[in-house]
Formats: structure tokens, sequence, C-alpha cells
């Protein structure tokens, strides 16, 4: 892998509820991006609401930034790219489709204002890379005390291999219709801290 997008958000508008460990956990995984992976500093993008030096995880910024890569591509260059986000997310009774909440999403509307999984991958894409591997620590269900965003319980379960082209892989913390977990006692999502320990 030679390019990495961290994105955590942890503090969003009221009604949603904030997340204690999200933007903690972007910042993890982008230092273990460095010191296990070898990515220099310029190859990884992180998106924080706790760092003012950083980029806010916003829709706008998120998306302006994972769609980035024309120029890259027009040199020629071979890439491999990891995407990870930590925060809250959401299943569309309407579309069917998962979503990242961002710092400006808006409750009622979510269906505009947050970003779409089928949209993160297809803006990566643009960058031909050879490999692209997401990992989401993000409910996919109901708005809740934990890490979880959306309408009631009838969903429907999303085409997850829609989200897996060939060359490329989804990890998700959570099942469809099930939540993703902080954990005060590790002070991490539950995910991003196996998958650190992983790393």
């Amino acid at each position: 892998m030679n390019l990495a997008f961290s994105v955590g958000c942890s503090e969003y508008a009221d009604p949603i509820p904030n997340l204690r460990y999200a933007a903690r956990d972007a910042q993890r995984f982008a230092s273990l991006m460095s010191s296990a992976c070898g990515l220099r500093e310029e190859e990884i993008r992180v998106f924080s609401d706790l760092e003012p030096d950083l980029p806010s995880p916003t829709f706008t910024s998120v998306l302006r930034q994972v769609a980035a890569g024309e120029e890259r591509v027009r040199r020629g260059l071979n890439i491999d790219i990891l995407f990870f986000f930590s925060g809250h997310g959401y299943h569309s009774a309407r579309t069917g489709e998962d979503y990242l909440l961002l710092s400006d999403s808006v409750p009622g509307n979510f269906d505009r204002t947050a970003l779409r999984m089928n949209e993160v991958v297809t803006a990566l894409l643009g960058w031909e890379p050879r490999q692209l591997v997401l990992f989401i620590d993000a409910c996919r269900e109901r708005l809740g005390d934990d890490k979880a965003a959306g309408p009631g319980s009838d969903m429907p379960v999303p085409d997850v291999a829609s989200l897996q082209p060939s060359g490329h892989v989804t990890f998700c913390s959570c099942a469809p219709h099930e939540r993703s977990f902080e954990s005060e006692q590790i002070q991490s999502g539950v995910f991003t801290e196996a998958l650190c320990e992983a790393l």
C-alpha cells in the first residue's frame, strides 16, 4: 500500500450523539500506517476533529480528497489504497445503501449529507488502484448511544458484494442491522483495537 486515508469523526451536531474515540482511532490508524506499513507522511491523509492542524472530517473535505486521483493517474503511477473510517454509520431503508456520517451530516437528510459507501468506492477507484482495502468502524443500524444511526430495524440487507470489485475488499466492523461499539476500558472502537493489534 502507498496511500492511506484515515477519517475519524467524534464531534456531531445535536441530536447525533458524539463519540469518544473515533478521532483518536483515526490518528492511531494513521500512525500505524507509518510505523507498521512504512508509508511516508505525505502518503497519509488524516481527517480529525481533535487536531486543529488537520482537515475536518466534513462531507466536502473528505470527498474532495478521495476523488483527487486524476493527477497521479495521468502520471501513470501505480498505487494501492487503504481507507479507514471511524464514526457513526447509517443504513438507509429507502435506498438500501450504507452511509458514513461526517461532522456536517444533517439528521433527516442523511441521503444528501452523509457519504455514501458506493460513492467512496467509486471516488477511490478514480485513482485506478491495483488494490483497494476499506476498514469501516461504524454501525449499520439505527441511531443510539453507541456508534449507530439510521431508521428502524426493518431495513433491507445491502449488497456488500457490489462494494468488492476484483482486487478490492471492504471490512466492516459489524454485519447489516448490527451496531459497532466503543470501549472505555480500551479507549477505542472495538473493531479499531482489533485492527491495530493485528497490524
